[in-house]
Formats: C-alpha cells, structure tokens, sequence
C-alpha cells in the first residue's frame, strides 16, 4: 500500500487515521497544521520519510513499529510534542528523526540493531530524560546535538559503532571552546564499541561515575576539558586508542587502569594538573 503525500498541506485535517499495512507513509502528513491524531506506524513499513514534518500543533502519542526501514526526518519539527513515544525493534535509519521536539522530555531507548540515529533528536532543548542507547547499534553520533538542558543518566549498550561527540552542545567558535556548564550525571558504556571519542567533550560541569567496558577502539578525547572532574572511572581492557583522553582534566586525580593491548595512549593525562596517582602500563602496550 503506498500512501504517499495523502494527506500533505491539509492544513485543517484532524481526523484519525488507521494506517493498516502500509508500506509508504513518506510525507503522507506533511504541514498538515491541525492535525494531532494519535500515530502507529505499522510493522515493515520501508518509508516513513517526512511523514509528520512540519505539524505543529501535534502532541499525540507515536507507536512505531518493528521492522522500520527509513524513519529519517519523518517527525520532524513536532515543536509540541511531549506525549508518549514508543520504538520499536529494528529501525533502520533514524537520521534526524525526531530533531526539534522542542518541549520533548521523555526516558528514550535507541533500539537494538538499529543502524543510523545521527542527529536523531537534535535541538530538543528540553530534554532531560534517561538515555539508553541499545545493542548493535550502527550510528549515533550528534544523535543529542543541541539538548543543552540534558542532565540525565546515559547507557550504551554492547557492540555499538559510532558515538563521536554524540553530546555535542557547541562547536568551536573561534580560537576558543564553549562549554556545557549543566550535564553532570552517571554514564555507562559496554563492551565492543568502535566509537565513543569527544563523548564528554567540554563538560564543565560534569563530576560524576563513568564505566566503560572492554574491546574499546576509539576514546580519544573522551573527558577533554572536563574542567571540574575528580570521580571514580572504570576502564576494562583491550582499547586501541586512548589519546589525550583525561587531557585538561585539571581536577582530575583519581586511581585509574591503563588497559591492557592498548596501542596508543599519547597525551592521556595531558595538563591534569594536579593527578599524581600510580600507573602501571601493561608489557603488551
């Protein structure tokens, strides 16, 4: 069933709408103004792209359903969205999906398997709900762009690819950084990532417990400019590269494990000013 542009610029429709098995939903609400029905985006349907873009006034409860394909930028700009939200299982691409949900302040998981959630929720200024990125998931890097109210507890799951700077509150400007001053909760990070570089990139504020599993590729950069840090981290083993990782932590003096089979750790502890703790670098670095 292919339901594309059905209801698009129907700037005074507002009745539900059962879906069925539709396939291809792509724009099939667009601009529709008024329009705040309840959603399910049925199981297997391969194309939900731009399907709720553009209504404004919608705050009603989204089921979307399993077996997803392209969710990218289908519910985009709901700037009133806050009501229940519901993923399902093996979403394929949720690429900026659900960027400026402006008054959205719900607990989100990720799904497992899921393979592209960049940018997923950026701008969604709110926002400061628990976060649980699931397994096998592809990519998420900038996927919480802009949430610069985010204080909240974050988990990522185990064999996850990309988490690049997935926090990121602000570019460099200039010759000079700005800095989240508010994000300060507990994050933990399981096992086989390829990813989780420039994480806490910047977070002035943040003081608070962080777990990272083993098979860890890439934390470069991870606690950069963590200005205020001095908590307990737990390291597995098995990182690749662990460049300047605490670097310009100037707080920072805690005990800590160099991994084991670690390959690059250059600048690690780079301007941690007052760290004097003992290291111990293992014979197969």
């Amino acid at each position: 069933v292919i339901c594309t542009h059905t209801f698009e610029n129907c700037v005074n429709f507002n009745q539900p709408v059962d879906l069925g098995s539709a396939k291809n939903c792509a724009y099939m609400f667009e601009y529709c103004n008024s329009f705040n029905q309840p959603i399910k985006i049925p199981d297997n349907c391969e194309n939900a792209y731009w399907m709720l873009y553009g209504c404004n006034n919608f705050d009603s409860n989204i089921t979307i359903g399993n077996d997803i394909n392209n969710l990218a930028y289908g519910l985009q700009n709901l700037y009133k969205f806050n009501s229940k939200l519901i993923l399902g299982n093996n979403i394929n691409n949720m690429y900026y999906a659900f960027a400026y949900w402006t008054n959205f302040n719900q607990p989100i998981k990720i799904p497992d398997n899921c393979r592209d959630a960049a940018y997923a929720f950026e701008y969604c200024y709110n926002l400061n709900s628990p976060i649980t990125i699931g397994n096998n998931v592809g990519n998420v890097y900038y996927a919480f762009y802009g949430c610069s109210n985010f204080n909240a507890p974050v988990t990522i799951g185990n064999n996850v690819g990309n988490c690049y700077d997935m926090f990121k509150f602000s570019a460099m400007y200039g010759s000079g950084y700005s800095f989240d001053n508010i994000f300060n909760s507990p994050v933990t990070i399981g096992s086989d990532i390829n990813d989780i570089s420039f994480l806490l990139n910047s977070r002035a504020a943040f003081n608070s417990k962080v777990i990272i599993g083993n098979n860890i590729n890439n934390c470069a950069y991870f606690f950069n400019y963590c200005t205020n840090f001095n908590n307990t981290v737990i390291l597995g083993d098995n990182y690749n590269n662990c460049a300047y990782m605490f670097s310009c932590c100037f707080n920072f003096n805690q005990p800590i494990h160099i991994p084991t089979n670690i390959k690059n750790f250059d600048g690690m502890f780079q301007n941690c000013q007052v760290f004097n703790q003992p290291i111990n670098i293992p014979d197969d670095a």
